[in-house]
């Protein structure tokens, strides 16, 4: 626990499909709040930080195996419009993502 005695979420995992909507909400509540620039987590960016890296951890027999992903990082602030993707730029996106991890993976033999 930090000295704010606040929780570290390790991960925003549990908002599944209201990452936008709930990053909109938090940045409404800080505005509204209008917290002095020296206190403890006076802006949303100070209680938000940015992480790219995830690693997966998967049990087989007696062995665990650790996925390690790094995701790319875009310049969109979480909470602001954009525009949404199609079903097929999904699609491409993930076909580029998994292609740039398999030729990481090759790299690493």
């Amino acid at each position: 626990m930090d000295a704010q005695a606040r929780i570290e979420e390790h991960g925003l995992h549990i908002l599944m499909g209201f990452y936008e909507n709930t990053f909109r909400i938090m940045r409404q509540c800080y505005q509204e709040l209008g917290r002095n620039p020296g206190e403890p987590l006076a802006t949303w960016q100070d209680a938000f930080k940015p992480h790219h890296f995830i690693a997966l951890q998967e049990t087989i027999g007696d062995r665990c195996l650790t996925w390690a992903l790094d995701f790319p990082a875009n310049r969109a602030l979480p909470g602001e419009a954009g525009k949404s993707h199609t079903v097929w730029e999904y699609v491409c996106l993930l076909i580029k993502f998994a292609s740039d991890r398999l030729s990481f993976s090759f790299d690493r033999l």
